[in-house]
């Protein structure tokens, strides 16, 4: 039977490369697929800006302890968000309908499971290693290697708790241990890191340099409780970073046991799965045939930000539904951790004013999410219109729908920059304040004002996507499903610059409004508070915002349902 299963994957991945390189006689996957390439060829090569910050990075130990902290984060994430619903491991509809019923034993299906996932992390680990290999082609097996034990041990981990949750669900005592032991333990390992950190943070807030910081780090991370906690973790992120056969043979003998570890776990369980998987390939297949770009969710009951009155505007029903699958208490978390990561990430640094360090690294974050976050945060037309023929049956006009879709995303975002901005401003001080040279300038106006602009901005930011996807939506992930291959990469990069190059030339005269009122308004008064010129920035950049909505959702209205290309 393991014949079968390694002819049967090696005929599915030569079947794929074959679709994938029949899809690049289409312009837009050319195209895509030639940016995505030319991307990780600049960013990547070997003296390029990532291959010298991961050079440099490794160097004081910094990719280290981040990897491993990363590592930590997943798994505790994986144990702490326990669903007893869903399937356990997922299979397509050809699968459960040739190998469900075959003379195969639940076991011999992980072992196929673990067989084709193998298939994506020798393929991930090749890819890793041409862009971030040593330079030299007797590093590269190194290099490979250890990737491919880290990528190959956390997939298997990710697959045993998969597995331990569903056995959780059972009821009786050992049920009970398998659910609430491993909690216990995730628990235990995250005070127990915290607890040493917080009694060693005296001399960590000390470090000078960001390598003082992190060899400090490291040596309090390396003794007593918590070096145990985080031996596996560090383990895995010294196999991937391993460069030289030297330091790869001094981590194998460890990756090795925890690799083994994770594999007698994982096929040595015996954890029903057929029904639930073969449930859910049942229902992906009517999804797709329904709906070939909806993405199917299984996602359970949440909360309501509010009640909905009975009657209203259409832009709050479609504001209310966006809210409660964007998850906002989600939103509120990430809002909180993001701020609180980081002022203590900065605060770490070793800076001679943590606080302004901290505020730095706010209003940087802030930047990020104004100019990044339109395009992760999708809960908009982009999702939606994969249900455009649901869409058509509402009784509102496009402009009203093209509204209610932006507004959810448009909060979320300018809540999210607002935060960051404010803090950026309480804990930078005058630092923020010097550098843009306003004589009638304070920590207030200057949030107030940053935060007015910046939803300004995102809400432009936001209607060109939504622009986008209904005028081009070969060219936009349509859906909530992930986006496959470099060449979708490389499609939303190419719809990222030409929704920044649109933006400009709709800030444009936003910006000139304002600067035109501070020449005159400073002529005649003699001096401006910088609120007023963010304010009418804001004014005019909301107005086109709105006729651009009118536009748009007249092309809505004309937008023939068939017209919408079937998106792979």
């Amino acid at each position: 039977m393991g014949g079968a299963f390694v002819y049967l994957t090696a005929c599915s991945m030569r079947n794929h490369l074959k679709v994938r390189l029949r899809r690049l006689r289409e312009p837009r996957y050319l195209l895509g697929s030639s940016a995505g390439l030319l991307y990780f060829g600049l960013m990547f090569r070997s003296n390029g800006p990532a291959s010298r910050l991961f050079s440099t990075w490794r160097a004081n130990g910094m990719m280290e302890i981040a990897a491993a902290a990363m590592l930590f984060i997943m798994a505790a994430w994986a144990w702490i968000r326990f669903r007893s619903g869903g399937p356990v491991l997922t299979f397509t509809r050809a699968e459960v309908a040739f190998l469900f019923p075959a003379p195969v034993r639940r076991r011999q299906l992980i072992h196929y499971k673990l067989l084709r996932s193998q298939a994506s992390i020798v393929v991930s680990a090749a890819v890793m290693t041409i862009f971030v290999g040593p330079g030299s082609s007797a590093g590269a097996p190194v290099v490979f290697g250890g990737l491919w034990l880290a990528l190959t041990t956390t997939g298997l981990h990710m697959m045993g708790v998969t597995l331990n949750r569903r056995n959780a669900a059972d009821r009786g005592v050992g049920s009970f241990l398998r659910r609430w032991l491993p909690l216990a333990l995730v628990v235990a390992a995250t005070v127990i890191a915290g607890v040493t950190i917080a009694v060693d943070w005296p001399r960590l807030s000390a470090a000078a340099t960001p390598r003082e910081f992190a060899g400090e780090l490291q040596r309090v991370t390396a003794t007593g409780a918590a070096a145990v906690v985080l031996w596996p973790f560090r383990t895995v992120a010294r196999a991937a970073l391993a460069r030289s056969g030297a330091e790869l043979l001094a981590v194998l003998p460890s990756a090795l046991i925890l690799l083994a570890l994770n594999v007698v776990w994982v096929v040595r369980s015996d954890t029903p799965f057929e029904e639930a998987s073969a449930d859910l390939a049942e229902r992906l297949g009517h999804a797709r045939k329904a709906q070939p770009a909806a993405a199917l969710r299984r996602v359970g009951p949440r909360a309501a930000p509010f009640t909905l009155a009975p009657t209203g505007r259409i832009e709050t029903a479609i504001f209310w539904k966006n809210l409660i699958l964007a998850g906002w208490r989600s939103t509120i978390v990430m809002l909180m951790f993001a701020v609180v990561i980081g002022a203590v990430v900065a605060g770490g640094s070793g800076a001679a004013a943590p606080l302004q360090t901290a505020g730095i690294v706010c209003t940087t974050l802030a930047t990020i999410v104004i100019f990044l976050g339109p395009t992760m945060i999708r809960n908009d037309l982009r999702t939606d219109l994969a249900y455009l023929a649901v869409l058509k049956t509402w009784p509102a006009s496009g402009a009203a729908i093209v509204r209610g879709e932006i507004l959810t995303p448009a909060v979320l975002l300018s809540l999210l920059s607002s935060a960051l901005l404010a803090c950026g401003a309480a804990f930078s001080g005058g630092a923020v304040l010097d550098f843009i040279h306003w004589s009638g300038a304070s920590r207030v106006s200057f949030a107030v004002s940053a935060i007015v602009v910046a939803s300004a901005i995102l809400t432009a930011h936001l209607v060109v996507h939504n622009a986008v996807a209904v005028m081009f939506p070969a060219w936009v992930r349509i859906g909530a499903r992930a986006a496959p291959g470099v060449e979708m990469m490389g499609q939303n990069m190419l719809v990222m610059a030409g929704a920044v190059i649109v933006l400009a030339a709709a800030v444009a005269p936003a910006a000139l409004a304002a600067i035109v009122a501070v020449v005159v308004m400073h002529q005649f008064a003699g001096s401006v508070p910088l609120v007023v010129p963010a304010a009418l920035f804001a004014g005019v950049l909301l107005l086109e915002c709105l006729a651009a909505a009118g536009a748009l959702g007249r092309v809505l209205d004309a937008t023939d349902v068939n017209a919408m290309e079937r998106l792979e």
